[in-house]
């Protein structure tokens, strides 16, 4: 809709429709706004200011609030004047910014409403409450930033990624580049809220790629980090903050301080896990906590069951019937159980090693990745199924007081006091 140039120290636009020109002086310019002594409507030759669409009625319309910069979304228009808070991100993705999309609150930093890093689960949010523009940059390639493409980068590397929600795998290097062991090539505390990856509570957060490398796990199921909680796609839902713990896409709740026995009322607490494991038949909800009522594992074990099924199907169980066998453990507490409805809210556990909690999936299952082929478990429990004649049953090889250590953390290591334990699951005899 224009031609435009660099004469001297002027900035020279002339519309092809209207054949009017507008120039620029950029000498101690620090603005595009209107009212500035150097400003002569350069950008109104194609553009309002006050909505943000081209003169002739196309392109995209939307409010546009007052004494925003041009530079500050158009970074491109740099040496042309008004260099002052183009990477200022904070003021522009906040609530008044119209169309824009909301990532801090409404005031741009913690005295306002909203914004993803106000949320029950964000990346970062100092106590100040201020999130700072460096904040944004340390994940986030400005560089093209009015392409309107998110660009991230290999935090490692420098290389950079350009995100395309429609593949959230495009998000997996530079995710990774950070939740390694150097963190943030070498910066353990990128942010300025100043939390520290590598220690508790977030000592996870340098496992995630090695654990994702590893033989067995989601990786291997085709799913990547971001996501909505479908399958396919991943379990976080951003890299701001989300409403769910871990800026997970759905719930699961942690730390869990419902310490009753799972019933059908609990499933919300595990909403992620549930809702995508109901496409792998082996592992729905069903299948993982069910057993049939009126057999074994109701009337000489753990009683009725959350989910009625025919027969039991997770190999995570185990019957005491007095046979001698050096598997067949005396019943510390039950003679026939389904050892995860056992478990699920059967104890204390320390959730990221700090957070008194009943037991969740993560506990004893490493998400991320595992080189433990039965249930993918954290590999220090060092869990293996044996085999003797017509019989299965699993056993934890490791020292038994491993479990009251990260990742694990036993708040009450029963399994201490209990000494070796042995799982006989084959065959059910339910």
């Amino acid at each position: 809709r224009a031609n435009c140039s660099v004469e001297g120290n002027q900035y020279v636009c002339t519309s092809t429709t209207a054949k009017t020109t507008r120039f620029f002086n950029s000498a101690g310019a620090n603005s595009f706004a209107d009212g500035d002594a150097t400003y002569d409507g350069v950008c109104e030759v194609c553009h309002t200011q006050t909505v943000f669409h081209r003169r002739d009625g196309s392109g995209q319309n939307g409010s546009h609030p007052a004494g925003v910069k041009c530079t500050m979304c158009h970074p491109h228009l740099e040496g042309f004047g008004a260099i002052a808070g183009m990477n200022d991100c904070i003021s522009c993705h906040k609530s008044d910014m119209g169309s824009r999309r909301q990532i801090v609150d409404s005031n741009g930093d913690g005295t306002g409403t909203g914004g993803d890093f106000k949320k029950i689960s964000h990346h970062v949010y100092p106590a100040s409450g201020t999130v700072t523009s460096s904040d944004c940059i340390v994940c986030h390639d400005t560089s093209d930033h009015s392409s309107g493409v998110v660009r991230l980068k290999n935090l490692d590397t420098g290389e950079v990624y350009s995100y395309n929600p429609a593949n959230p795998s495009t998000a997996e290097p530079h995710c990774l580049s950070c939740h390694d062991t150097d963190g943030a090539n070498g910066n353990m505390s990128p942010f300025s809220d100043g939390k520290t990856i590598g220690i508790i509570p977030y000592k996870a957060g340098t496992d995630i790629k090695a654990s994702w490398d590893k033989t067995y796990g989601h990786k291997q199921q085709g799913l990547t980090c971001l996501g909505n909680g479908n399958s396919n796609t991943g379990c976080h839902a951003n890299g701001h903050g989300s409403n769910n713990v871990g800026i997970l896409a759905r719930n699961l709740t942690m730390p869990l301080s419902d310490w009753n026995w799972y019933t059908a009322a609990s499933e919300p607490y595990y909403d992620l896990c549930f809702n995508c494991h109901q496409a792998y038949p082996r592992v729905t909800k069903e299948a993982i906590l069910g057993y049939r009522r009126g057999g074994n594992y109701d009337t000489r074990g753990d009683g009725p069951p959350p989910y009625d099924i025919l027969n039991i199907v997770t190999k995570f169980r185990d019957r005491y019937d007095g046979s001698g066998r050096f598997y067949d453990n005396g019943g510390f507490f039950t003679g026939y159980s389904n050892l995860h409805y056992f478990h699920i809210q059967g104890g204390s556990w320390r959730y990221r090693d700090t957070y008194n909690s009943s037991i969740q999936c993560i506990a004893c299952h490493n998400v991320h990745g595992s080189n433990t082929q039965w249930g993918w478990v954290h590999d220090t429990m060092q869990f293996n199924h044996y085999t003797e004649g017509a019989d299965q049953y699993g056993k934890i090889d490791a020292a038994m007081s491993v479990l009251s250590n990260y990742p694990t953390s036993c708040a009450f290591d029963c399994h201490s006091i209990q000494g070796i334990t042995h799982s006989w699951f084959e065959p059910a005899n339910e």
